[in-house]
Parts: C-alpha cells; structure tokens; sequence
C-alpha cells in the first residue's frame, strides 16, 4: 500500500470521530438533552435555561448545585428557610407539595393554611401534641392532663366519644357522668369506688381475709371486679 494512501485511510479515521466530537461539544451547552449525569440533571424549567445565567465567571465545576445558590431572592418574606427540594421541583414554584406525612393532614387539619400553625420561618419547632394548637379550646373544668385522641377525632371536638368500657364498663349502678367516681377533674387515674360503695374498712377487711393480695382500695377493687360484679376474677 503507497505511503500516499495510508495517509489518506488516517486522515479518514480521524475525521470520522473528530467531527462527532465535535458536535457533541459544540452543542453541549445550548443543548441541555447533553448531561454530564455525574453532576447536575437539567429537568423542568432548567431545560431551558442559558449556561451562562448559572455558569458566569467560576469554573463549571465549582457551579453550586444547591437551589438557593441561584433562586435566594425567590424566597418571598417569612419562607421556610429549609431545602427548597423538600417543597418544590424544577417543574415551576406553583407545584409546590410539603410532604407532611410525618403529621397527616386529615380531618379538621385538610385545607389548613401552613401559618395557621405555624410561625412565619419557623416550620421546626411545633409541638405535635394537640395542646400545643387547641389549649384554649378545652372548655372550663376540662379533664387534663390527658391525650385529646383518647376522646377526639382530628374530624371535629364535638364528635368526642371515650371507649370506657376498654378500662371499666359504665353505665354502672347510678354512676354515668365522669365526676360520679373521678372526683378530680383534673386527675382521671384516680378514681374512687367507695365514694359510692360505703363499705366500711372493718368489714371489707374481714369480709376479705382470704383473699390475698387484697387491701382497702379502689384500685384493688377494680383488680378484682373488673366488670363491676360481685363474683369477681
């Protein structure tokens, strides 16, 4: 083969991958289909988005990927301050989407507005106990300290109801409001069953001498008469 046609078959080679090459580079910035997949995928609104609005005067690798880096000046007064991809995608700040699932927001809290209960900036530091939002909702002589979901829904206060029957069946005898044996408002594990069963002592602790562990107590009356009967467990 002459020396004249080996340089000819090289200089063909080159070309057919020098040209390729060239237009990958050439197009790589004005067209952002070309990623480099290491370093910062272009998706929604950034598909079109001229290199040189974020690739000014440093170096394409020292190009901070964090949102805030370019959109700062975005944020309107009072924003959250958090990560910006916890809310939004680069699909347009309108579809912006908390994802709340670590308090759901059903029932009485659907359609709530974010400042309803929290404080302009401050989406951390919210108590999740319902007292934290509803402490001047309970009304005068209200039972507390005690968890509002043992009686509430999130639907609304007034469809409250308490499964008293999970600790003691009521109504029982002439007992059917709670301050008929919680005679402390404000304290619902104690409770009294000899405010209405006036046994006396004396007799109660003769009537049990063979039943150990028996002692003079309310709470040792429910240990053994759960249901409220006479025969007992």
């Amino acid at each position: 083969m002459g020396r004249m046609k080996r340089n000819r078959i090289v200089i063909q080679t080159l070309l057919c991958v020098a040209i390729p090459v060239a237009f990958l580079l050439g197009h790589a910035c004005s067209n952002p289909q070309v990623e480099q997949a290491t370093h910062y995928l272009m998706r929604g609104l950034h598909r079109d988005v001229p290199c040189s609005e974020c690739h000014q005067d440093s170096p394409l690798n020292e190009t901070p990927t964090v949102c805030a880096a370019c959109h700062q000046d975005d944020r309107p007064a009072a924003h959250n301050d958090g990560p910006c991809e916890n809310c939004h995608t680069e699909f347009g700040w309108g579809d912006a989407a908390v994802d709340h699932s670590f308090f759901p927001l059903h029932g009485g809290h659907e359609g709530l507005d974010c400042f309803e209960c929290h404080e302009p900036g401050d989406y951390t530091t919210l108590d999740r106990a319902c007292g934290s939002c509803h402490e001047n909702d309970r009304p005068t002589g209200h039972y507390e300290p005690i968890d509002c979901f043992l009686c509430h829904p999130l639907s609304d206060w007034a469809d409250g109801l308490f499964d008293h029957a999970f600790y003691f069946p009521i109504p029982h005898r002439d007992a059917v409001e709670c301050d008929d044996c919680h005679l402390d408002p404000n304290n619902l594990d104690e409770y009294s069953c000899i405010h209405c069963h006036e046994h006396s002592e004396f007799l109660m602790d003769k009537h049990h001498r063979e039943v150990p562990p028996y002692v003079y107590s309310s709470t040792a009356c429910v240990t053994c008469h759960p249901d409220g009967l006479n025969g007992g467990q």
